[in-house]
């Protein structure tokens, strides 16, 4: 099943790029709808992919374009990878599709289809470099940090900070004022990746186990090592910081301070509010 929603931002975006792409206001008012069919062909191949190997998903469009983000069942690496894979596929069939109808057309359908075809070709391409939250990208973030979930992230954020400069003075030598949009939506998205890492199915799993044992935590059989392992191992610098809080409670709460001190002694990541309570309590 597919949950599929719009925000009116999206249409905004449609038909912002159409008046920068267009060379005239007719080409403005033929490329913006153009666009937006672009945008749901290629969100429609990562859906169709979803569905085909018994993951549900939901398609999200706004001023960003398309996302297609799983919900509930989380796939394998492979699952992801085609997923991703599919909705290139889409772009670049689309756009040789466009081509053979713009030859055989005449006149205004000829020309749209021609926009259509450098639209998806475009888009394909743009999909096919290693920026975030592109295709791509996506998919290099997600195999980094199969690879390092310290790091992973990080890298491939880097990665894609680097190739938006390119894009970006790419776009500044063509006069394209559309390159520099997408170089600056590139470069947010990349920051925000930096900073916390790509919710895989590792990452909810983990999020998932934090849950569990914060609930376990209740029955007298439960031990607190797994918890303060989880506050060290954890790939989310939240996830860490939550795992802290709740082992900090759970050993404050049970008068076990050497414990307690030696955990928040552990902690790299700056700790809350609460856990510094509990540390000043200890000391």
């Amino acid at each position: 099943m597919v949950k599929v929603r719009a925000n009116a931002s999206f249409f905004f975006l449609s038909i912002f790029l159409g008046f920068f792409l267009g060379r005239s206001f007719f080409h403005a008012v033929l490329i913006a709808p153009l666009m937006a069919i672009t945008l749901v062909i290629h969100e429609a191949g990562h859906a169709v992919a979803s569905v085909l190997i018994g993951c549900p998903c939901s398609v999200y469009f706004d001023f960003s374009g398309g996302q297609t983000q799983f919900v509930g069942k989380q796939p394998s690496f492979v699952q992801r990878l085609v997923v991703q894979s599919a909705g290139i596929l889409a772009s670049v069939l689309t756009a040789v599709l466009a081509q053979v109808a713009a030859a055989r057309c005449e006149g205004a359908v000829a020309e749209s289809m021609l926009f259509l075809y450098f639209l998806n070709l475009t888009w394909f391409y743009l999909n096919l470099l290693p920026l975030y939250p592109f295709d791509m990208g996506r998919m290099l973030a997600d195999f980094l940090q199969g690879l390092s979930r310290e790091k992973g992230h990080k890298i491939a954020s880097g990665i894609s900070l680097c190739f938006s400069v390119i894009l970006a003075l790419f776009a500044i030598h063509l006069g394209l004022f559309v390159g520099l949009y997408v170089a600056l939506y590139v470069v947010v998205k990349s920051w925000q990746l930096w900073q916390e890492p790509l919710k895989n199915g590792y990452a909810i799993q983990e999020q998932e186990r934090l849950v569990q044992l914060h609930r376990g935590l209740s029955c007298p059989q439960s031990s607190i090592d797994e918890l303060i392992d989880f506050s060290v191992s954890a790939s989310s610098a939240r996830l860490r910081q939550a795992a802290t809080e709740a082992a900090a409670k759970y050993l404050f709460c049970h008068n076990d301070m050497r414990a307690l001190y030696d955990m928040l002694m552990s902690v790299r990541d700056p700790l809350t509010l609460l856990c510094l309570e509990y540390a000043a309590l200890a000391v």
